[in-house]
């Protein structure tokens, strides 16, 4: 018995040992890959697009150089379509082989993609960049359903952008960091999205139409209205003097008043309103020019559910001990086997007299 207990434990071991280089192994020739990727990225290679371009004088469409950074950058006379930038992009960072690989403890792993509920705890004002906070409403479990890695109650914690462009009504929010109440804590530099999975936020949308538009509107209704007055005093510079003759029946006196003919007061009125309404619609137009480019503001209220699409696998084997590893050393000190679970549901739907015992509970 104790050679056999020898035995298996030295197989064992030479298991352990090989899946620990196995392991080492595959991390290696990730990093490769990795830097592999980066030293293209790197280069002063150019990404060309084959199809024609739509300009008049029929170029080839753009070129593009890839910064140090890894970022497209149109050159001179280059098609500048951000959309075929990204494409180009995505396509130089994918050049290399995918090689699958085995996650050895999915019983401590998020992986990306996985979606992370909760609500607000701040409210949301684009017009200022601020950090913002929500918690956590369901419990998110790892890979294997084995245990809960992230309790409803963390809090998370994140930032949005603001300065907001025009015709935008989403807010975009990154959250960075998942914290637990027992004190542990996960960076996940993670993008918001709505409960369809869409980028970003929707809230209430104040344009500032009132701020934009309010004093431009006025000055130009004032200066209509300056505009008008010119041409009524324009209009009353041809008219003819009048005169009226009245006599006073008591006394007999005489007396003649004469209207209109005062050119020179209508000149002056007309002058005047021609310069009132030239200044009235040149501070318009300033105030325009001065008020154009306020951003909208977006208000996304507190409570207000949000949804975190994980971008990355979060690993948490730092923290919780390998339950394979467990369940060995618990055999190794005389443990019976635990009986494995049967995934059968216990009555079956719905009965079938085609198959015997179909639909009758399981034993």
């Amino acid at each position: 018995a104790a050679e056999e207990a020898r035995r298996k434990a030295a197989e064992e071991e030479a298991r352990r040992k090989a899946a620990a280089e196995e392991e080492a192994r595959s991390k290696a020739e990730a990093a490769e890959r990795e830097k592999a990727v980066w030293e293209r990225l790197r280069s002063n290679q150019m990404v060309t697009n084959d199809e024609t371009s739509s300009t008049a004088n029929g170029s080839e469409a753009g070129q593009a150089e890839i910064a140090p950074d890894g970022q497209i950058v149109p050159v001179p006379g280059a098609d500048s379509d951000p959309n075929k930038a990204f494409l180009a992009q995505s396509e130089a960072s994918s050049t290399g082989i995918a090689k699958a690989r085995i996650f050895r403890r999915t019983d401590a792993l998020i992986p990306e993609g996985t979606v992370i509920r909760g609500y607000l705890e701040t409210a949301i004002n684009t017009d200022l960049p601020v950090a913002v906070r929500a918690v956590v409403r369901e419990d998110v479990f790892s890979l294997d359903g084995r245990r809960v890695l992230i309790p409803k109650g963390s809090r998370l914690t994140g930032e949005y952008r603001s300065g907001l462009a025009r015709g935008q009504k989403r807010v975009f929010i990154v959250w960075n960091r998942v914290i637990r109440s027992d004190g542990i804590s996960v960076d996940i530099k993670s993008p918001g999205a709505d409960a369809l999975g869409r980028g970003g936020m929707a809230g209430r949308v104040d344009t500032h139409w009132l701020e934009r538009y309010g004093n431009a509107i006025m000055l130009s209704v004032v200066g209509g209205v300056s505009e008008y007055l010119s041409s009524l005093a324009d209009s009353g510079q041809g008219a003819q003097q009048r005169q009226v003759t009245t006599i006073d029946p008591v006394t007999g006196e005489t007396t003649t008043v004469t209207y209109g003919g005062n050119g020179s007061q209508r000149d002056a009125r007309s002058i005047a309103f021609d310069k009132s309404s030239t200044a009235l619609q040149q501070l318009a137009q300033e105030a325009f020019r001065d008020t154009q480019n306020i951003a909208p503001t977006v208000y996304v209220d507190q409570g207000t559910s949000v949804v975190v699409l994980v971008r990355r696998d979060l690993d948490f084997s730092d923290l919780y001990a390998d339950p394979v590893q467990q369940e060995l050393a618990r055999l190794r000190a005389g443990g019976r086997p635990k009986q494995a679970i049967d995934p059968t549901p216990l009555f079956s739907t719905p009965k079938d007299h085609y198959y015997p015992g179909y639909g009758n509970p399981v034993k």
